[in-house]
């Protein structure tokens, strides 16, 4: 037994080398993308007292955009970074390639239990943990939901393979593996498919439909279909209930015509991981005169007659090939979960890639044992550097792609490089110019974006985009003109409104920023943006009994507003009213440590204290 262990405890080693070092070149990243909103910009939000908000908000935390994701695990997670690593991304990457590595082992431990095949084992998950189309769930800090939903899948199921091989310690492997399954789905919602997967393993690799077990394998799985519901009622709680206008309707049809292409479009990237980027625009398909229907569904076909044919040839390949598209059924977009607009993301391969890079090992030690067995060792060994030379290529090919994903203007430049046609890139580009303060440059992307926009809305928000950049400038006479046109593309948006009251605030002209502002509040009555910009204006006009009530009445919409608290602790201030002024101050305090304001105010209630 000894030198089986030796042999299992030297291949756990190796694996988690490799799957480390593959990723070690993100340990220099930056926040890039979401990071950015969630880490930097609301990093003093990220604390144990607010963990109420972590666990009941949307995904996208501290935004008002809806998208009716909700996962509150990886935000315990990103809570216990912000204690451990503060403001430096390194230490969340460091997280992620951990996460990644232990996906990686449970990888093996699932081929392991199922085909009892070291070889398979291994060549399944360092080809996991090697696979490119990886890199944007792990060097990317928050696409770390796809990689911890991803690891409590596998460790549920590894679990869950246990427990059927000894069923007396039912408590110990059934239970943990309901434990690791609810973690999955309070990390994403493709976990959904677990109970599928389970019985597709049954029916396949356990025969329970030919050996009368039907009613014994719905007892297993029953707990878990318990707990998608409890998940269910959770979520239709804490979120507001838009869900069903995110059906769409009206695209329907175009998204039952696009869903071959887009699991073509999927495979294709498992198979021939190559021209990588952050956004796949897909173009839906209306027709069913359209060509490029016809020959993806006849991919789709060929993979299906590929699965009746495993079935019948290979149980193991079955449950794979299985495993690819089960858990490709949450992201096909047939029924959208979400209103975001992502109809193809390399982010959602994370799961799908199992069964793909375990197809991968079961041919290549199927054709070594085949080939060793006829002793041709010529060709022998040219497989085995075929199958040598592709796990070279992705490696090279992840190593390659972290580089991508350092800075936001590598991503976006390299997302230009791959979508010349499309404005969004470009848009992307331009914002990650205008926070490096390279203006010019922002400038011209955005003027690029803008003639490649085709819907007024587009042009609209590109407009308020470059008028930000002017008021940055200080020349605020060009962000006006853009924001006047913008307004009349895109009259709908509150940002646009908000920052042409910001534009006159800084002229002090305050009436007609106040006109603006309370424009906002007409079309959103709860912007928090124009609420503080409200009181801010009757603040420079001197109008502090104004800015004390409307202060005092957006309190209760910003309670977490660190500025709101300074203007009223200053406008009670400015009348004399020092116990006021001196509550006020202490919860500016409190919210906005790094304020600069901050000294100024400690100086003043100490000056208050000492008054007689």
């Amino acid at each position: 037994m000894k030198p089986k262990i030796s042999i299992n405890l030297l291949i756990v080693g190796s694996l988690t080398i490799a799957s480390f070092m593959i990723y070690a070149n993100t340990l220099s990243g930056d926040f890039v993308w979401d990071d950015r909103a969630l880490f930097v910009e609301h990093y003093d939000l990220w604390k144990f007292e607010n963990i109420r908000q972590l666990l009941t908000s949307q995904d996208n935390l501290f935004e008002d955009r809806y998208t009716g994701y909700y996962r509150p695990f990886p935000n315990l997670t990103f809570l216990v970074d912000r204690y451990l690593w503060g403001q430096n991304p390194s230490g969340y990457h460091l997280t992620n390639i951990i996460f990644h590595v232990l996906s990686t082992l449970c990888v093996y431990w699932v081929a392991l239990i199922l085909f009892r095949h070291r070889g398979v084992a291994f060549l399944g998950a360092i080809c996991f943990a090697w696979h490119p189309v990886h890199t944007e769930d792990i060097a990317w800090i928050n696409g770390r939901n796809n990689v911890l939903s991803g690891l409590f899948y596998l460790l549920s199921f590894a679990l869950y393979l246990k427990f059927t091989e000894k069923e007396k310690q039912w408590f110990t492997y059934y239970g943990l593996s309901l434990l690791a399954f609810s973690l999955s789905l309070l990390s994403k919602e493709y976990a959904l498919t677990f109970p599928l997967i389970v019985a597709c393993y049954e029916y396949s690799f356990r025969q329970a439909g030919r050996n009368g077990r039907i009613l014994s394998v719905a007892c297993r799985i029953v707990p878990y279909i318990i707990i998608i519901f409890a998940y269910l009622a959770i979520r239709s709680m804490v979120l507001p209930a838009h869900g069903i206008k995110f059906m769409h309707w009206e695209t329907f049809w175009m998204r039952l015509l696009t869903l071959p292409k887009t699991l073509t479009v999927y495979l294709r990237l498992l198979l021939l991981p190559v021209n990588l980027t952050v956004r796949h625009e897909t173009t839906l398909i209306s027709s069913v005169i359209d060509p490029v229907f016809w020959l993806t569904l006849g991919i789709a076909l060929c993979f299906g007659f590929l699965l009746y044919y495993t079935y019948h040839w290979s149980r193991a390949a079955f449950l794979m090939l299985a495993w690819i598209i089960l858990t490709l059924i949450p992201v096909l977009n047939l029924i959208p979960l979400s209103d975001e607009g992502t109809f193809i993301a390399e982010r959602y391969l994370y799961l799908p890639s199992v069964g793909f890079c375990i197809i991968v090992a079961l041919f290549i030690v199927g054709c070594w044992h085949a080939l060793r067995g006829r002793k041709q060792k010529l060709i022998l060994w040219f497989f085995v550097l075929s199958g040598s030379l592709l796990l070279q290529c992705y490696a090279f090919g992840t190593l390659n792609r972290n580089l991508a994903w350092r800075t936001e203007l590598f991503l976006w430049s390299d997302a230009v490089a791959y979508q010349p046609r499309s404005h969004k890139p470009y848009f992307n580009l331009a914002v990650a110019y205008r926070d490096t303060k390279k203006y010019e440059a922002a400038i011209g992307m955005f003027e690029k974006a803008y003639w490649m926009a085709s819907m007024p809305e587009d042009r609209g928000l590109i407009l308020g985009n470059i008028a930000y950049v002017y008021y940055l400038l200080e020349v605020y006479d060009l962000a006006e003109i853009n924001l006047k046109e913008a307004v009349t593309l895109f009259p709908g948006n509150t940002g646009i409104y908000n920052l042409l009251g910001n534009v006159y605030f800084m002229q002090h002209d305050f009436a007609r920023a106040l006109e603006q502002y309370r424009k906002v509040l007409k079309i959103d009555p709860n912007n928090k943006d124009a609420l503080l910009n409200i009181g801010m204006a009757y603040f420079k006009m001197g109008e502090m009994d104004r800015v004390i009530t409307h202060l005092e009445r957006a309190k209760s919409m910003l309670p977490d507003d660190g500025k709101l608290y300074y203007y009223l602790g200053s406008a009670y201030d400015k009348k004399g009213m020092a116990h006021e002024a001196a509550k006020y101050y202490g919860l500016y305090l409190k919210r906005l440590p790094h304020d600069a304001n901050y000294q100024k105010v400690i100086c003043r209630l100490k000056k208050m204290e000492a008054a007689p």
